[in-house]
């Protein structure tokens, strides 16, 4: 067998069995997907199906004959052969990847956890069974209503005081951006008891639920009532509930089940927290802008707003957020670092200050946004480094960011930074990787300072 054929094949495997957080493979399409779909898929579909509907035991002794004759098939049609071998051992993976995959790490948490819950529950009325599932369910469905009327005094009924300040937060981001999150037609499928804490002092008790459910996911317009994006697919989420000495079991936190937390995660995690804002690692396309020059990329269901920190800043609500205009899978991938203000009592029209390329400082390459003028400053350093385009000249004059003393902080902050305005709301943000969360925020601090005086 020739080297260059093992690292071949290989390479088909790493890319057939890698994923995205978008629900796509990015080794989908071509050989190696192909390979994946016809060895792997089957068993592995087939093994999960029966260890979430009937358990360990009967996943075992149907899942694993069902690899083993799915292998042997593929042996006889493509014989002994290189390819052979491959498939063939792709199903007798896809047995272990079902089994030892993310549902199954679930059921084997749950089974830990129920022991876990009938222990406490002999000491502690609080953690009964039935009585839990109820709770999950009744704050599951009355959630859902809730968020998509944009009721946050109900939410704080029943979720705990951080909690229900960041979904304040992040409806009134909806409500700025005149939308709702429509959730209807629900059906909560699964509750699976995965994480328990009982401690000594009751106050510090928790849990986490595994939970399954169908839906229509819908973003809506409510300028006009227009359904601007719409997501049928079911969905898998962690939910966690802390116990309250006067609310009992209160919702503390929801997240996606496919979560990672990298190096990079963690650090803008601790960023939030230092700097009094909420994070949250993926918020999908709910907040995202169809505003202006940045986002004319933006597509829902394809565009992505990860990284998220929304907080205060005096009265003024503002998000940090990593944009990606295309999906992961797409050769075009780029990650924009974004910091937002919205002014209610400002209107400035539309204004974008953006870094002269090579290019355009030559004079070589130029292009100017539809719609608006190019214009100069009286500074000349700022006309040297940057196009500033407006769609209303007489407007321009009085944004306070243009200002020489904070376009001069821009200048030294490291990274090519721009700044777009969409009427009151300004944009700052970056494409360059120097560029990070602490640096921005800077700029986004000293921009509501001029902004508000």
């Amino acid at each position: 067998m020739e080297y260059t054929a093992i690292l071949s094949t290989l390479d088909l495997l790493a890319r057939g069995g890698g994923g995205g957080s978008g629900g796509g493979s990015g080794g989908g399409s071509g050989g190696g997907g192909l390979l994946f779909a016809i060895g792997y898929l089957p068993p592995s579909f087939v093994t999960s199906k029966i260890l979430k509907k009937f358990g360990d035991k009967a996943a075992i002794y149907v899942g694993l004959p069902f690899a083993l004759v799915w292998a042997l098939g593929l042996f006889i049609i493509f014989g002994a052969s290189f390819l052979g071998f491959i498939l063939s051992g792709l199903a007798i993976g896809g047995f272990f990847g079902g089994y030892y995959g993310l549902y199954g790490k679930i059921k084997k948490k749950a089974k830990k956890a129920k022991k876990h819950i009938a222990k406490a529950a002999t000491l502690d009325k609080a953690w009964d069974r039935e009585a839990l599932l109820k709770r999950v369910e009744q704050i599951f469905y009355q959630y859902q209503k809730d968020w998509s009327e944009l009721n946050t005094q109900n939410i704080a009924s029943y979720t705990t005081d951080r909690y229900a300040y960041h979904n304040w937060l992040m409806l009134t981001a909806l409500y700025q951006l005149s939308r709702r999150n429509i959730m209807s037609n629900l059906n909560l499928k699964t509750i699976e008891f995965v994480e328990i804490k009982d401690s000594q002092d009751n106050n510090q008790d928790s849990f986490t639920a595994y939970i399954e459910a169908d839906a229509t996911d819908q973003l809506q317009d409510t300028r006009d009532g227009k359904i601007l994006f719409e997501d049928k697919k079911p969905f898998s989420e962690y939910w966690t509930f802390n116990r309250h000495p006067q609310k009992g079991w209160v919702l503390a936190e929801i997240r996606q089940l496919t979560e990672k937390v990298t190096s990079k995660t963690a650090l803008i995690s601790s960023f939030a927290s230092k700097n009094n804002l909420y994070f949250s690692l993926d918020w999908g396309w709910l907040l995202l802008p169809k505003l202006g020059n940045i986002f004319s990329k933006a597509k829902f269901g394809t565009s992505d707003i990860n990284n998220h920190c929304i907080g205060m800043l005096g009265n003024e609500l503002i998000q940090l957020y990593t944009y990606v205009p295309v999906s992961a899978n797409n050769n075009n991938y780029q990650e924009i670092t974004v910091a937002q203000i919205a002014v209610p009592s400002k209107n400035y029209g539309r204004i974008v200050i953006e870094n002269k390329s090579k290019w355009q400082k030559l004079n070589i390459f130029k292009r100017k946004p539809k719609g608006l003028n190019k214009l100069e400053v009286e500074a000349m350093e700022i006309n040297e480094r940057f196009n500033i385009y407006a769609s209303d000249i007489e407007q321009v004059t009085t944004f306070e960011l243009l200002h020489p003393a904070y376009m001069d902080y821009v200048i030294n902050t490291p990274g090519k930074i721009n700044i777009e305005v969409y009427d009151n709301t300004i944009f700052i943000y970056s494409k360059d990787k120097k560029v990070n969360y602490d640096s921005i925020f800077n700029l986004l601090v000293r921009a509501h300072k001029e902004l508000v005086r």
